[in-house]
């Protein structure tokens, strides 16, 4: 869910609808502000659909780490495999998903 949400939320700020292209600023969000992580998260949920089809669990300890952010353990236990295969996992993910991304 909150992957969608902050996909979701990244694609409207680059509509081009209602003042897609305008930057609305919170005056204490501004140092964290930046247009660069709105389309690299757009990027980031494209190859995440298409890890999807090539690795489902992977792509799933993915979504739980970046989006959910769950520790390790905490994925060994929503996941029910061991701490080994979560670093295993992520570490092919990762290289997956660089590889993707660098297209």
């Amino acid at each position: 869910m909150m992957r969608r949400i902050l996909v979701d939320a990244a694609r409207a700020r680059g509509s081009n609808k209602r003042g897609g292209g305008a930057v609305k600023v919170n005056v204490d969000e501004a140092p964290i502000i930046s247009p660069e992580p709105a389309a690299s998260l757009v990027a980031l949920d494209d190859a995440l659909k298409a890890f999807s089809t090539v690795a489902p669990r992977q792509a799933k300890l993915v979504e739980l780490r970046y989006f959910g952010g769950l520790s390790e353990e905490e994925i060994v236990g929503v996941l029910k495999i061991s701490p080994r295969t979560v670093r295993r996992d992520w570490e092919f993910a990762k290289s997956w998903l660089m590889r993707e991304l660098s297209r």
